[in-house]
């Protein structure tokens, strides 16, 4: 075993080679082939591994992707044998590896003897906790994506139907519970089959996108605009009177009645919407508020649509 080799990993990077060479004349070297167990988690872990040759994959779950691999150079081991708690990963060989077990009785008395073994050590757990820190943070960040995949339309960017079902009745029940008003909008395209009969799926698809910036700029930070399902879309307004209701459907009417739909590079298509409005007087609930604008809708397409009723 060439202890010159051994000094160049991190871990034992100026600490005396006396101190190394003693640590190691008794050890050999092990061998694990590719898919062989050198820690298994959640059980104890004794030994401090050095990786000769070869190349190992960390995971917490084997169903998942790898944390990490490590290579030649680096050691394993270190968590679990200065907590002396069961290892927290998988460490399984990618590659035929070569490795040096230290059992970790052995270890304390270079630590208590090497500030730069000691130092080494810290400085290993502190990268290694980075690392954990940054895939929890990753791990965070794809949760919140997934999450917001799960409640967001992808063409609209509103929310979607499940997000609706889940949260009408608790913005309801806050409103009732404050003792504020809450109002509803449903909002219909009119005749948007034509519109996918005529120009297509893709135009169709092009005037929802549309409609769907157009909510969310005029929404207010305490309203939820949703695609309630096709053509449908709504507006959660709380905190809002059925008064309020009204300018912002009446707002929302004409700005989508000018707005100009290109579908092409030289043409434009207009369209127009109806909306109807419902409120909460005081015994409403969820299937009364939805059944008044939805029915308020009706009235607006059967008296000519683009229009705005309650």
């Amino acid at each position: 075993m060439d202890i010159q080799t051994i000094l160049q990993f991190e871990l034992f990077k100026n600490v005396d080679s006396d101190i190394v060479e003693g640590l190691l004349s008794s050890h050999s070297v092990s061998t694990f082939l590719p898919g062989e167990y050198l820690i298994t988690r959640f059980k104890p872990n004794k030994d401090l591994f050095l990786l000769l040759k070869g190349s190992v994959e960390i995971y917490l779950n084997e169903k998942d992707k790898p944390l990490n691999i490590i290579g030649d150079g680096e050691s394993i081991g270190e968590i679990s044998l200065l907590d002396g708690q069961p290892a927290s990963a998988h460490v399984i060989a990618l590659s035929e590896c070569q490795v040096i077990r230290i059992d970790k009785d052995e270890i304390w008395p270079i630590a208590e003897n090497s500030h730069a073994f000691t130092f080494n050590l810290l400085r290993y757990l502190v990268d290694r906790l980075r690392l954990f820190n940054d895939q929890v943070d990753t791990s965070i960040k794809v949760q919140h994506l997934m999450e917001k995949r799960a409640t967001i339309d992808a063409l609209t960017g509103l929310y979607n139907r499940r997000w609706f079902d889940e949260q009408f009745d608790s913005i309801l029940n806050r409103c009732k519970k404050d003792n504020q008003s809450f109002s509803f909008i449903m909002i219909d395209i009119d005749h948007f089959k034509q519109v996918n009969d005529q120009y297509g799926h893709a135009v169709g698809d092009i005037v929802l996108h549309k409609c769907g910036e157009i909510l969310l700029e005029n929404a207010r930070e305490r309203d939820a605009a949703v695609r309630y399902g096709g053509e449908e879309l709504s507006l959660i307004l709380p905190n809002t009177t059925l008064e309020q209701a009204l300018d912002i459907a009446e707002r929302i009417r004409t700005i989508i009645e000018k707005t100009e739909f290109q579908y092409n590079k030289n043409n434009t298509l207009n369209i127009s919407v109806s909306l109807g409005c419902s409120s909460y007087t005081g015994s409403e609930d969820k299937k009364k508020i939805m059944k008044l604008a939805d029915d308020a809708l009706y009235q607006a397409k059967e008296n000519g649509r683009n229009q705005v009723r309650s």
